[in-house]
């Protein structure tokens, strides 16, 4: 077969399938190499619930008070990090227990976007913290006159949040699994 009559049978044949063509079936292939979704523009993906993102951004929203478009827009990108950082945990403690997967090459790969995510969490934490200092002081907000509220010894959103940074961040203790163990005779 000539070179020619290749190209020509190609095109001919690729002339027949253009892909999904209802809005149902480009959903469905959206889906098509969808491994883990850390990296999905999705950040809620089936099977997972859109109501515990919403409460979690709503708790992000609350705790950051953000004034405008691009402080919103922080505080959604630290919602969706913190999200992404939750399935992750999930996907760790699969591959740990499935026998079939390479349990090391999957969790350093895991971790390369364990650290990204945590890079796109804390460095919109910290924009977001800039911008809020930037805000100009309002002069004209009414001051209330309430007494000051009673010290307590609960800890503010802002600690506990930072409190969960940390625990994040913390590494955690990858099992030797290529090593085989023994016991010892008692």
């Amino acid at each position: 077969m000539t070179s020619e009559l290749k190209s020509e049978t190609a095109r001919i044949n690729g002339a027949h399938s253009n892909g999904p063509v209802t809005e149902q079936g480009k959903a469905v292939s959206a889906q098509n190499s969808l491994r883990h979704g850390l990296c999905s523009r999705q950040v809620v993906l089936p099977g997972e619930d859109p109501q515990a993102f919403e409460a979690l951004k709503a708790s992000y929203l609350q705790t950051f008070r953000p004034n405008g478009a691009a402080e919103t827009e922080l505080v959604e990108t630290i919602a969706a990090a913190s999200w992404r950082l939750k399935r992750m945990m999930r996907i760790e403690s699969a591959i740990l227990g499935d026998e079939n997967t390479d349990a090391l090459k999957a969790l350093g790969l895991l971790l390369r976007y364990e650290n990204q995510l945590n890079r796109t969490y804390d460095l919109s934490v910290q924009r977001l913290q800039a911008l809020q200092e930037k805000r100009p002081v309002d002069k004209t907000a009414a001051v209330r006159n309430e007494p000051k509220p009673a010290k307590s010894d609960s800890k503010s959103d802002v600690d506990f949040i930072r409190e969960i940074e940390n625990v994040m961040r913390a590494p955690l203790p990858v099992p030797n699994i290529t090593q085989k163990t023994t016991k010892a005779a008692v």
